[in-house]
């Protein structure tokens, strides 16, 4: 990639990152609003559309990364392999965690949290109505 490419793909990757910022912020701006506050007029209520502007992002540089690769079985294969290996470790040891501290800073409901735990270690949607607009992909 020269150049000229590779400054757009950092500043794509800068935008991706805005995109991530705004939905974290989105989500923490429940916090700032009291129980049964007026949810309308939150700082950052904008930042639900991160989550579209991230996903496009994405779909865009991978194929920014993979357009010179030989399409194929084995080429995808290599792909998601090594994808998978950069990306799960860290994925496991944030949710890991997450699970752990989630049981030391409030009441620990294991029943709960273990069907929590077990959904995101698998990929499978665990719908609870904890997390207000929380839908996972």
């Amino acid at each position: 990639m020269d150049r000229k490419n590779n400054k757009i793909l950092n500043s794509i990757q800068v935008l991706r990152g805005v995109a991530a910022l705004s939905v974290v912020l989105y989500h923490y701006g429940f916090h700032l609003v009291p129980a049964g506050g007026d949810q309308s007029n939150r700082l950052f209520s904008w930042g639900g559309i991160g989550v579209d502007l991230f996903f496009v992002i994405s779909g865009f540089i991978m194929i920014i990364v993979t357009h010179h690769k030989e399409p194929g079985f084995i080429t995808s294969t290599k792909f998601i392999i090594n994808r998978l290996s950069r990306i799960l470790p860290t994925y496991y040891v944030i949710l890991f965690l997450t699970f752990l501290m989630g049981g030391a800073m409030s009441t620990f409901h294991y029943e709960e949290k273990t069907l929590n735990l077990i959904s995101a270690l698998t990929f499978t949607p665990y719908i609870h109505e904890t997390a207000p607009m929380y839908i996972p992909i």
